[in-house]
């Protein structure tokens, strides 16, 4: 069933298969769809690179390529194996006329469908695909449906190695779980109990970056984007990561320790503050403590990224006397 239905659906579109491998866009494919259907095309747009090559552009299904505000897909063009722009060109990239056109394919179309299907091709298209054609020899071809390294239609691509490539994408292939001997129930209960914190909706996007190590750091964006690697915007360290900006540089050590004597002096028992506390949760205090001393670790990570390291001590110190007026009982 889960084989046929689709099958069926995506008939009048070349199947599922060609589908994928098209630069759609959602609403502007010509059928209708149900929620469950919209919702897997939409998530297999997010996590599959379409990579844009002039003379490698479908012509059907296209999202640029539109007739009353819908893709366009032919089926009888289709098995004849007209797939490309390029297909509907002679050498030199100007369009084939009508007849070049029906000899070329031996295909039975009548000129005004001919020609109002190239009217519908972007004029600035077609100038891309002509200074490629002119300038280099290349021929086009189908993306593979690859997600990360994995071929998504090989059988040996299962479940287990989908959710991989999924996370891979999703999370840039880091390793999240990076110290030495994680705690996976206190990651576990970060990820669950900073929802119900009384924070901002700001505050909470920052946490979920930090916690599952894709907040935007030097180090993050040069293997994720290929960026130039950063100093530290704090302290000018060679290499920005996660770690050091809010952990082991200066500034943040600094202010780590001045809130571990801050508590102190208000809660007994405080641990000494490691990079579990700041990136995950701080666990093992009193119910009656825990929830305000998280919130406070959560408020000090967004206030040390909202501000340079020139006025980085004023702000700390601001925040730290507002902080001698809390009451953590």
């Amino acid at each position: 069933m889960w084989f046929h239905i689709p099958k069926s659906i995506f008939k009048s579109l070349g199947g599922l298969d060609f589908l994928l491998k098209c630069d759609f866009e959602l609403t502007k494919i010509p059928i209708l769809l149900s929620n469950f259907h919209k919702q897997v095309l939409h998530f297999w747009k997010m996590v599959f690179t379409h990579n844009f090559t002039p003379h490698g552009s479908i012509v059907w299904n296209n999202r640029s390529i539109l007739i009353n505000r819908k893709s366009i897909f032919k089926t009888d063009w289709y098995e004849k194996g007209i797939l490309f722009v390029t297909d509907l060109m002679g050498s030199d990239g100007l369009l084939l006329n009508h007849r070049d056109f029906i000899i070329k394919f031996n295909l039975n179309c009548s000129c005004n469908e001919y020609l109002k299907l190239c009217k519908a091709i972007p004029v600035g298209l077609i100038h891309l695909i002509q200074n490629t054609l002119r300038y280099s020899k290349v021929a086009a071809s189908l993306p593979k449906l690859k997600v990360g390294e994995y071929i998504v239609t090989d059988r040996k691509c299962n479940n287990a190695l989908l959710v991989t490539a999924f996370k891979s994408k999703f999370f840039n292939d880091y390793n999240n779980y990076f110290l030495v001997t994680p705690n996976l129930s206190i990651i576990e209960k970060a990820f669950s109990m900073f929802v119900k914190w009384p924070l901002s909706p700001k505050v909470k996007e920052t946490h979920f970056k930090i916690s599952h190590n894709i907040y935007p750091v030097a180090k993050f964006l040069h293997k994720r984007f290929k960026f130039d690697l950063t100093c530290c915007a704090f302290c000018e360290c060679p290499e920005e990561s996660l770690n050091h900006l809010f952990f082991s540089c200066p500034f943040s050590s600094k202010l780590w320790g001045d809130i571990k004597r801050w508590l102190s002096l208000k809660i007994d028992n405080i641990p000494e503050i490691n990079i579990s506390h700041v990136l995950y949760y701080v666990d093992g205090l009193d119910s009656k403590i825990s929830d305000m001393v998280n919130i406070v670790f959560c408020l000090l990570n967004i206030i040390y990224t909202a501000v340079n390291g020139e006025v980085l001590p004023l702000v700390l110190f601001s925040f730290s006397t507002n902080l001698n007026c809390i009451s953590p009982h």
